[in-house]
């Protein structure tokens, strides 16, 4: 999936997998911010569950880097989506960020967390689940090529 070439993260991946990342944008599009969708409440986390006031305060100081970073690592993915050969280590970051954020949703929004690892048990029975497990694996391997670049 991904290999190290001269300082660069090289993308190896089928049409199928591309085909799988490209829905993803409408995935984290569809994210609502209405209190019913679990998937908010996972991407949107207290920073200190012990301190409202300090976790608001988080929440300033870092929502309108994060919405460009966001927005940042979303363009990465539409990239690699579209056949992008090759990856800096900023991008391949990038595209860890969006492939977690991918995974986080579809597992809030079909009840893993509540489950624990029994929800590993599901994988074969949940096109979710085998979505997150997928996106797992594609996410791993882009870590380990990140860390054999020099």
């Amino acid at each position: 999936m991904f290999s190290v070439r001269s300082g660069r993260i090289v993308v190896e991946l089928s049409v199928m997998d591309r085909g799988m990342l490209a829905i993803i944008p409408e995935l984290l599009a569809s994210v609502g911010d209405d209190g019913s969708d679990p998937a908010f409440d996972v991407l949107h986390r207290d920073a200190y569950t012990d301190d409202a006031d300090a976790s608001q305060a988080f929440e300033r100081l870092v929502s309108g880097e994060r919405g460009i970073a966001r927005r940042v690592d979303g363009r990465v993915l539409v990239e690699v989506a579209a056949g992008a050969p090759e990856l800096t280590r900023h991008e391949a970051l990038s595209l860890v960020r969006v492939l977690n954020e991918a995974r986080l949703v579809l597992a809030a929004r079909a009840g893993a967390f509540e489950e624990g690892a029994s929800w590993e048990d599901r994988i074969a029975t949940d096109p979710a689940l085998a979505a997150v497990a997928w996106l797992s694996h594609v996410q791993g391997m882009l870590v380990r090529a990140i860390r054999n670049l020099r």
